[in-house]
This record gives C-alpha cells, sequence and structure tokens, in this order.
C-alpha cells in the first residue's frame, strides 16, 4: 500500500490529519473550559449581589431600630424631666446616714447662695438611686429660678429646684434627680465620684449667680 504525502510539508497525509483533528479538538476544549469558568465567576457574582442587598436591608432595618430606640430614650428622659420637676422629696429624705451639709455663701449683696447645703446622699453613690439637693438662696429681687447643672458625654442634665420654705427673696430650694449611667466613676483607690454640679439661681430681672459643688467621697 503506497502512502500519501502531503507536498510542501514532507509529512504523510495521515499524520498532518491527526495533528489538525488534535488541535481542533484542543481549542473546542479550552473554550469549553473558558466558558464554564465565566458562567462560575458570573453565578458567584449574582450571590455577592444578592448578599449585598440582604444585608443592605438588614442594615437599614438596624438604623430603623436604633433611631426607634434613642426616640424612645429621649422621651422617657423628658418624662423623668418632667415629673421632677413636680416633684419634690421630704425633708426627711436628708436624715440618711450619707447625708453631707455644709455651709455655703457667694454672690451678694444683690443674689446670692447662703447658708445651709445638703447632699444625700453624698457618697457610695450607685447608678439608678436619688440624689437630692438643698440649698438656701438670697436675693434683692423674686428669684424665680433655681437650677442645678451636671455636664455628661451626653450632654447637660439640668436639675429643676422647687421653693420648699421662705420666700423667693430668702428661701430653701429642694432638687432631686435620678443618678444615671456615665456621671460616676472610680477611682484606683475603690472611691466613686460624680461629676462636678453647678448651681445657678435667676431672679426676676434676669440676673443670675453660678456655684459649682464638687459631689464625691
Amino acid at each position: 500500500m503506497q502512502k500519501k504525502w502531503i507536498e510542501g510539508t514532507g509529512l504523510p497525509a495521515a499524520l498532518v490529519i491527526l495533528v489538525l483533528i488534535g488541535s481542533s479538538l484542543s481549542y473546542q476544549w479550552g473554550e469549553s473550559t473558558s466558558l464554564s469558568m465565566l458562567q462560575q465567576l458570573k453565578q458567584q457574582t449574582q450571590e455577592i449581589e444578592q448578599k449585598l442587598a440582604q444585608t443592605r436591608k438588614q442594615l437599614q432595618q438596624l438604623q430603623q431600630t436604633l433611631e426607634t430606640l434613642n426616640q424612645q430614650l429621649n422621651q422617657t428622659r423628658e418624662a423623668i424631666q418632667l415629673m421632677e420637676q413636680e416633684l419634690t422629696v421630704p425633708e426627711s429624705f436628708f436624715n440618711s446616714p450619707r447625708t453631707r451639709t455644709g455651709s455655703v455663701s457667694g454672690g451678694w449683696p444683690y443674689l446670692g447662695f447662703t447658708g445651709e447645703l445638703k447632699i444625700s446622699p453624698y457618697y457610695n453613690l450607685t447608678e439608678g438611686e436619688i440624689q437630692a439637693f438643698s440649698v438656701w438662696v438670697r436675693s434683692e429681687l423674686p428669684v424665680v429660678k433655681v437650677v442645678g447643672t451636671i455636664e455628661t458625654d451626653d450632654g447637660n442634665i439640668t436639675i429643676q429646684f422647687r421653693l420648699t420654705e421662705g420666700t423667693t427673696t430668702l428661701g430653701k430650694w429642694v432638687g432631686f434627680w435620678i443618678i444615671r449611667d456615665g456621671t460616676l466613676y472610680t477611682d484606683s483607690a475603690g472611691h466613686t465620684y460624680e461629676n462636678a454640679i453647678v448651681f445657678q439661681a435667676i431672679d426676676e430681672a434676669g440676673r443670675d449667680i453660678r456655684m459649682p459643688i464638687s459631689v464625691s467621697y
């Protein structure tokens, strides 16, 4: 049997045909593999996009929940402040063994804090308990407002005082609040401290006097 040769190649025709068939099969296999990888990548991309969409939706829901909780917290704090403005503590509240009694003087002749100052409790403070202040104010003109301000990381806390004894020109003013998170800290010796409170009295002419008090053990 005589072999057929391909002119210009020096190779038998059968061999050239096998080489061409092999090249074609290799190309088709490579193209098929690339298409399969492309499909996988597209599928993975779709899965990632779906997960991102779900995560974004969850974040939006969490953000809404956070905003709702913040609103509820602010409403609760406002309600507490309103109740504190309308209520006062009885005089017996200052009979506690943790009560600190001192004297203050300053701001006179037209307006100032004077006489006895009581703070109860003064030491071993804990979050959630009531703390009350009693202070006398003397003024040439009637006093219209007495407040106490405590600075915290979340803003100032204002304590409203009420006149419980005497007159608006010489009277005892009492205020109280519920000790909150973030207003206390403990030193290395285990002593509990409270952020300083600033008392402020305002007369009907708009004049005011301020007095900072450091409350600690």
